[in-house]
């Protein structure tokens, strides 16, 4: 299915692939190349077991910058490290606005999240973590109870 163009930049199809109005190349599909070491968005993706869109919104919050190339995102070993010590930031249960704030406050250029960590804030999460199991128990409690009396007929 061959189609034009118009005058005024429309996007066209040509051989079924829709095209983009100024680039002439399919939309959604990268034009860059990674480099050596580098990997695709769908390789890191993979690597690390995260979800494309976890690594576009980590993107967007400004944790992480892979190399941009056309609508390519490539992760060379820079935004690889920053990749890795986000994720040990989420499964210590920070939140992306401190995993953010201790990124930030990085003038080492650490390559762990932990040793970037203050003691004063190692201890504010084991206390939030802490009041967070204390609420789970008792939510699990109450499941439990609640499982009982209907098995037994209440």
């Amino acid at each position: 299915m061959d189609a034009s163009s118009d005058e005024a930049g429309e996007s066209r199809v040509i051989g079924g692939a829709k095209k983009g109005k100024l680039s002439g190349r399919p939309m959604g599909r990268p034009s860059g190349k990674a480099t050596d070491g580098e990997l695709t968005i769908t390789q890191t993706r993979l690597k690390y077991n995260v979800s494309l869109r976890t690594l576009r919104f980590y993107e967007d919050e400004g944790l992480i910058s892979p190399r941009r190339d056309g609508g390519g995102r490539f992760f060379g070993d820079e935004a690889r490290r920053r990749l890795e010590m986000v994720l040990v930031g989420r499964i210590l249960r920070f939140s992306v606005s401190e995993i953010k704030e201790i990124l930030g406050a990085d003038t080492s250029n650490s390559a762990d999240f932990e040793h970037l960590l203050q003691d004063q804030k190692i201890l504010e999460q084991i206390e939030h973590l802490e009041e967070r199991r204390e609420e789970i128990n008792i939510s699990i409690a109450r499941l439990r109870r609640l499982l009982r009396q209907r098995s037994e007929g209440r």
